[in-house]
């Protein structure tokens, strides 16, 4: 299934609110304040292989 503006652009926006719903749990849980929590890390870790493979499968134009 070949990919379109729209596709990208939801799995961008569902990525940023998976990192944003993260990043207030660990404010709440006192976990941002000493460095960079193992939690955050392996969640941007998983975004930058999505990300990755969004790069090396391009849009195609319609």
């Amino acid at each position: 299934m070949k990919k379109n503006n729209t596709d990208f652009a939801s799995q961008i926006i569902e990525l940023k609110n998976i990192e944003l719903s993260l990043r207030q749990r660990l404010i709440k849980l006192d976990r941002l304040s000493d460095g960079y929590d193992t939690e955050m890390e392996m969640l941007h870790n998983r975004i930058a292989i999505v990300l990755n493979e969004m790069i090396e499968n391009p849009i195609v134009k319609k």
